[in-house]
């Protein structure tokens, strides 16, 4: 299945993204990237930023973008932006179900 990020195009020029080091912008999209790919809802594990990115990750948690929790960050406002995991699902469900009977539609001999 393949997902996909929605990322506004001033994105760059946000206030809480213009001043934040080049690391920490990476660190940022990758992550939303990561999350949108592993649908996590925004969840960012703990284990997945290297321990030489945790100032970056520290830098965009006091720049507003990351929630720390128990397990790591969460992105935030992710859901206000992004579909979520069981939305997600549900359309790639859906466009199954429709090749199938489009399939079946065409190729179905009696």
């Amino acid at each position: 299945m393949t997902t996909w990020l929605r990322l506004d195009a001033g994105f760059p020029d946000h206030p809480k993204v213009v001043g934040l080091t080049d690391a920490a912008f990476r660190l940022e999209v990758s992550a939303m990237c990561y999350t949108a790919r592993n649908l996590t809802d925004g969840m960012v594990p703990a284990a997945w930023v290297p321990g030489r990115l945790t100032r970056s990750a520290g830098a965009l948690v006091t720049a507003g973008l990351w929630v720390p929790n128990d397990s790591g960050w969460e992105l935030h406002d992710w859901h206000d932006w992004q579909r979520s995991r069981a939305q997600v699902e549900a359309v790639s469900k859906a466009r199954a179900e429709s090749g199938r009977r489009g399939a079946h539609a065409r190729w179905q001999t009696e």
